[in-house]
């Protein structure tokens, strides 16, 4: 097994190097000096950007490129001159025979390649010029290994014994036959959000006479004027005769 390898880079120069993109359809550039064999574009397809933006190919060449593996020849490159950046299409790249190895910090180009040896968690289809990979596939594949605490908390925490009726009943499409209910867990987020507060204690003191104690609230401003156009309410109350006050204020500072 042979191949190109891309390793990360600290910074990325977007005058040289060539980002590698499986969402594009095909090797793009903007700069015209990097073609070796250039001829106008006889199709009508156009390019079109994450933003909707169209952009027109106006040429189509050949670019070579150097690498540690020796030289590399790009066909079929579209030559988009509203590109800012280069764009290396991972479609074109197995469609010439290679098979595109993505890793953590590297991608790499295989020839002869004959077996990968990997866990396989999910297998993706080509459509047209893209890798499309199906939603529901995956989560079915992905979902064995999902526990009763995962789903618990998918489900908003809706509690154990809830959750062990839904599974078993099957009332959830897309829930799997969950076991170990509860067994030892204990989930931090019903702890906190199911726990009762308790009541406040009583208040034993007591004014004895009117005007003794005077609680007062101010509110304000409000997004909308009163009539008299006031944006702010200072609320008085005795404590003793429960006797409210209240009064509009235009600002603040006439409560003081």
């Amino acid at each position: 097994m042979t191949g190109t390898c891309v390793r990360a880079l600290s910074t990325v120069d977007y005058q040289d190097d060539w980002i590698v993109d499986s969402g594009c359809g095909h090797h793009l550039t903007g700069n015209e000096s990097k073609f070796s064999s250039l001829r106008t574009f006889s199709g009508n397809e156009a390019i079109i950007t994450a933003n909707d933006t169209v952009h027109a190919v106006e040429n189509e060449g050949v670019v070579s490129l150097s690498s540690d593996k020796g030289p590399l020849t790009l066909r079929s490159v579209y030559h988009v001159p509203d590109m800012k950046k280069k764009l290396f299409s991972v479609t074109y790249a197995v469609d010439a025979g290679y098979h595109v190895l993505f890793g953590p910090t590297e991608v790499k180009f295989l020839r002869n390649a004959s077996a990968v040896k990997a866990d396989v968690a999910h297998v993706g289809k080509m459509v047209r010029d893209l890798f499309v990979l199906s939603t529901s596939s995956y989560v079915d594949r992905m979902r064995v290994n999902d526990s009763v605490a995962i789903w618990n908390e998918r489900l908003r925490h809706v509690g154990m014994d809830k959750l062990k009726v839904m599974a078993v009943k099957s009332l959830v499409k897309g829930l799997p036959k969950l076991s170990s209910f509860g067994d030892g867990h204990v989930c931090a987020g019903c702890q906190y959000g199911k726990a009762h507060r308790l009541p406040f204690d009583k208040l034993l003191i007591r004014c004895k006479a009117p005007l003794e104690c005077i609680y007062g609230d101010l509110t304000g401003p409000t997004v909308t004027a009163s009539l008299g156009g006031s944006r702010y309410m200072l609320v008085l109350i005795d404590d003793y005769t429960k006797y409210t006050w209240v009064y509009f204020m235009k600002e603040k500072s006439e409560a003081f």
